[in-house]
Protein backbone atom coordinates (compact mmCIF):
# COMPACT_ATOMS: atom_id res chain seq x y z
CA UNK A 1 0.00 0.00 0.00
CA UNK A 2 2.89 2.39 0.71
CA UNK A 3 4.04 2.17 -2.92
CA UNK A 4 0.63 3.43 -3.91
CA UNK A 5 1.16 6.75 -2.09
CA UNK A 6 4.30 7.48 -4.05
CA UNK A 7 2.95 6.49 -7.46
CA UNK A 8 -0.32 8.33 -6.79
CA UNK A 9 1.47 11.53 -5.81
CA UNK A 10 3.74 11.45 -8.86
CA UNK A 11 0.75 10.77 -11.09
CA UNK A 12 -1.53 13.43 -9.61
CA UNK A 13 1.12 16.08 -8.92
CA UNK A 14 3.35 15.54 -11.96
CA UNK A 15 2.44 18.90 -13.51
CA UNK A 16 3.16 20.78 -10.29
CA UNK A 17 6.40 18.92 -9.71
CA UNK A 18 7.46 19.59 -13.30
CA UNK A 19 6.60 23.27 -12.87
CA UNK A 20 8.77 23.44 -9.76
CA UNK A 21 11.66 21.73 -11.55
CA UNK A 22 11.20 23.98 -14.57
CA UNK A 23 11.27 27.16 -12.47
CA UNK A 24 14.59 26.15 -10.94
CA UNK A 25 16.45 24.17 -13.61
CA UNK A 26 14.69 25.19 -16.82
CA UNK A 27 12.24 23.53 -19.15
CA UNK A 28 14.80 21.32 -20.87
CA UNK A 29 15.77 19.57 -17.62
CA UNK A 30 12.39 19.48 -15.85
CA UNK A 31 11.18 16.07 -17.05
CA UNK A 32 14.52 14.46 -16.27
CA UNK A 33 14.54 15.98 -12.78
CA UNK A 34 11.04 14.66 -12.02
CA UNK A 35 11.93 11.19 -13.30
CA UNK A 36 15.16 11.10 -11.31
CA UNK A 37 13.33 12.22 -8.18
CA UNK A 38 10.79 9.44 -8.59
CA UNK A 39 13.56 6.84 -9.04
CA UNK A 40 15.39 8.14 -5.97
CA UNK A 41 12.25 7.99 -3.86
CA UNK A 42 11.17 4.63 -5.23
CA UNK A 43 14.23 3.02 -3.68
CA UNK A 44 12.92 4.24 -0.29
CA UNK A 45 9.23 3.58 -0.91
CA UNK A 46 8.84 1.55 2.28
CA UNK A 47 9.65 4.62 4.38
CA UNK A 48 6.69 6.60 2.99
CA UNK A 49 3.96 6.44 5.61
CA UNK A 50 1.11 8.40 4.01
CA UNK A 51 0.14 10.66 1.12
CA UNK A 52 1.13 13.85 2.93
CA UNK A 53 4.63 12.55 3.51
CA UNK A 54 4.84 11.37 -0.11
CA UNK A 55 3.97 14.89 -1.30
CA UNK A 56 6.52 16.48 1.02
CA UNK A 57 9.27 14.06 0.01
CA UNK A 58 8.40 14.44 -3.68
CA UNK A 59 8.66 18.22 -3.55
CA UNK A 60 11.94 18.03 -1.65
CA UNK A 61 13.43 15.49 -4.07
CA UNK A 62 12.36 17.50 -7.12
CA UNK A 63 13.62 20.77 -5.61
CA UNK A 64 17.00 19.26 -4.72
CA UNK A 65 17.30 17.52 -8.09
CA UNK A 66 16.47 20.73 -9.92
CA UNK A 67 19.07 22.65 -7.95
CA UNK A 68 21.64 19.98 -8.83
CA UNK A 69 20.64 20.14 -12.51
CA UNK A 70 20.87 23.93 -12.48
CA UNK A 71 24.35 23.78 -10.99
CA UNK A 72 25.43 21.18 -13.52
CA UNK A 73 24.23 23.17 -16.49
CA UNK A 74 25.36 26.49 -14.96
CA UNK A 75 22.20 28.12 -16.22
CA UNK A 76 19.97 30.15 -13.99
CA UNK A 77 16.24 30.72 -14.25
CA UNK A 78 16.75 34.47 -13.78
CA UNK A 79 18.32 34.75 -17.23
CA UNK A 80 15.35 32.88 -18.71
CA UNK A 81 12.97 35.25 -16.94
CA UNK A 82 14.88 38.22 -18.30
CA UNK A 83 14.73 36.79 -21.84
CA UNK A 84 10.99 36.22 -21.52
CA UNK A 85 10.43 39.72 -20.18
CA UNK A 86 12.64 41.23 -22.90
CA UNK A 87 10.58 39.45 -25.57
CA UNK A 88 7.43 40.65 -23.87
CA UNK A 89 8.71 44.23 -23.86
CA UNK A 90 9.58 44.27 -27.56
CA UNK A 91 6.04 43.44 -28.65
CA UNK A 92 3.48 46.18 -29.21
CA UNK A 93 2.25 47.09 -25.74
CA UNK A 94 0.89 50.14 -24.07
CA UNK A 95 3.15 52.15 -21.80
CA UNK A 96 1.25 50.89 -18.77
CA UNK A 97 1.77 47.23 -19.72
CA UNK A 98 5.43 47.91 -20.47
CA UNK A 99 5.91 49.57 -17.07
CA UNK A 100 4.14 46.70 -15.32
CA UNK A 101 6.42 44.18 -17.09
CA UNK A 102 9.52 46.17 -16.13
CA UNK A 103 8.39 46.33 -12.51
CA UNK A 104 7.68 42.59 -12.52
CA UNK A 105 11.15 41.89 -13.86
CA UNK A 106 12.71 44.17 -11.24
CA UNK A 107 10.86 42.40 -8.42
CA UNK A 108 11.87 38.95 -9.70
CA UNK A 109 15.47 40.07 -10.04
CA UNK A 110 15.44 41.60 -6.57
CA UNK A 111 13.89 38.50 -5.04
CA UNK A 112 16.63 36.30 -6.49
CA UNK A 113 19.30 38.66 -5.17
CA UNK A 114 17.87 39.51 -1.75
CA UNK A 115 16.03 36.42 -0.60
CA UNK A 116 17.66 33.20 0.49
CA UNK A 117 16.51 29.68 1.21
CA UNK A 118 12.91 29.15 2.26
CA UNK A 119 11.88 32.77 1.73
CA UNK A 120 12.94 32.66 -1.91
CA UNK A 121 11.31 29.28 -2.39
CA UNK A 122 8.02 30.36 -0.80
CA UNK A 123 8.01 33.68 -2.66
CA UNK A 124 8.62 31.93 -5.98
CA UNK A 125 5.98 29.26 -5.37
CA UNK A 126 3.32 31.74 -4.27
CA UNK A 127 3.91 35.01 -6.10
CA UNK A 128 5.55 33.75 -9.29
CA UNK A 129 3.89 30.37 -9.81
CA UNK A 130 0.59 31.17 -8.09
CA UNK A 131 0.53 28.26 -5.65
CA UNK A 132 -1.75 28.42 -2.63
CA UNK A 133 -0.69 28.58 1.00
CA UNK A 134 -1.99 25.10 1.77
CA UNK A 135 -0.17 23.55 -1.19
CA UNK A 136 3.11 25.25 -0.29
CA UNK A 137 2.79 24.26 3.36
CA UNK A 138 2.13 20.66 2.41
CA UNK A 139 5.02 20.56 -0.03
CA UNK A 140 7.54 22.11 2.33
CA UNK A 141 6.36 20.46 5.53
CA UNK A 142 5.36 23.76 7.16
CA UNK A 143 2.17 25.16 8.60
CA UNK A 144 0.12 27.64 6.59
CA UNK A 145 0.85 30.35 9.15
CA UNK A 146 4.60 29.76 8.73
CA UNK A 147 4.19 30.08 4.97
CA UNK A 148 2.23 33.32 5.35
CA UNK A 149 4.82 34.73 7.76
CA UNK A 150 7.77 33.83 5.52
CA UNK A 151 5.99 35.30 2.49
CA UNK A 152 5.17 38.49 4.40
CA UNK A 153 8.79 38.87 5.48
CA UNK A 154 10.06 38.19 1.97
CA UNK A 155 7.74 40.81 0.51
CA UNK A 156 8.84 43.29 3.17
CA UNK A 157 12.52 42.76 2.31
CA UNK A 158 11.82 43.33 -1.38
CA UNK A 159 9.53 46.31 -0.77
CA UNK A 160 11.99 48.00 1.60
CA UNK A 161 14.90 47.61 -0.80
CA UNK A 162 12.85 48.62 -3.84
CA UNK A 163 11.51 51.76 -2.12
CA UNK A 164 14.95 52.76 -0.84
CA UNK A 165 16.41 52.65 -4.34
CA UNK A 166 13.68 54.60 -6.10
Amino acid sequence: MKQHFLTQVFTDWRGRLRSLASSIAGDEDADDVVSEAFCRLWSRKEAVADEREAIRLSYAAVRNGAIDAMRRSKSHSESRLEETDARRLTSDESDEERERAETYQAVISLSRRLLKGRQLEIFTLHDVEGRGYEEIALALGLTESNVRLALSRARKVIRTYYNSTR
